[in-house]
């Protein structure tokens, strides 16, 4: 049988719906776009194409990789996020559309209270997401985004490479605040840290199980690094300075107590995402 791309699209999507995948019509035609080495909406504009023999090959070898619970992401190599495609690679931890909403809530900030060349430190850089978005926006702003994933780091740079940012954003490889001892303090510090407990780690699905433990793992309560940020974190943040952080479901109670505690912080806001989970939280530093 020869196949086009509609006839591709339409019967891949209900075997990959059959069998209990996420977004099935969505995950196959970001695999026969990538197949095809061609974006997405162009699959519109060739509904009859015919797909080759060893195009056709390629794509199924993709289908069986998702079967075998491989994030798409992986597969492909990249990812969308804030109008860029990051490139991702196995055991970096995936950028989630709930970010954008932290990358957000900082731009919104920073417009209103900050200079041009202000400092930001971006805390558990994963791929370069984050502080690539904000270096978009910010030309002038001195940026440091750390990881203790050497793996990660060398994805951030190759990222802030492919987007002509080398030499704008520093990366600095340790933990969470250790690399920043010597650096000037800063404007904003971001992240997005591991917020999953521990136990819920079981019950994720198995495609979220192949992403970097470390990534996700928030200790026993999943607030073992948030709880270190915020307490940490005046330490290193100027006075009126904002700390911005995404967390969990169910999480921004804790959270709230854990900034409130000691009174270095101000003007807490907590803010929610799409499905109105209460995702990222923001405060200033006390002068």
């Amino acid at each position: 049988m020869r196949w086009t791309v509609k006839e591709l699209i339409k019967t891949t999507s209900d075997y990959l719906r059959k069998k209990e995948i996420d977004e099935p019509r969505l995950t196959t035609e970001i695999l026969l776009a990538h197949t095809l080495n061609m974006k997405r909406v162009s699959l519109y504009l060739n509904f009859d194409k015919p797909v080759k023999e060893e195009e056709l090959s390629i794509f199924r070898n993709l289908i069986k990789r998702r079967l075998a619970d491989e994030p798409v992401q992986y597969i492909t190599g990249k990812t969308g996020f804030m109008g860029f495609e990051i490139e991702i690679k196995e055991g970096v931890f995936i950028p989630r559309q709930e970010t954008e909403i932290l990358v957000s809530e900082v731009k919104n900030w920073l417009n209103e209270n900050s200079s041009k060349d202000f400092v930001l430190y971006d805390i558990g850089t994963g791929t370069g997401a984050i502080c690539l978005s904000i270096a978009k926006f910010f030309k002038d702003a001195q940026i440091y985004a750390s990881d203790v994933s050497e793996v990660a780091l060398e994805c951030a740079k190759g990222n802030s490479i492919a987007y002509n940012m080398e030499g704008r954003i520093n990366f600095l490889s340790g933990d969470l605040f250790e690399p920043f001892k010597e650096l000037k303090k800063a404007d904003v510090i971001v992240s997005n840290p591991p917020y999953i407990p521990t136990e819920e780690l079981k019950t994720l699905p198995l495609i979220v199980k192949k992403e970097p433990a470390e990534a996700i793992d928030g200790g026993k309560d999943g607030l073992y690094f948030v709880e270190r940020i915020i307490r940490e974190a005046k330490d290193y943040l100027k006075p009126g300075g904002l700390l911005a952080i995404e967390i969990g479901i169910s999480e921004s109670e804790p959270v709230k107590k854990l900034f409130e505690m000691g009174s270095k912080y101000k003007d807490l806001n907590i803010v929610p995402d799409l499905r109105g989970i209460k995702r990222v939280v923001t405060a200033e530093r006390s002068k």
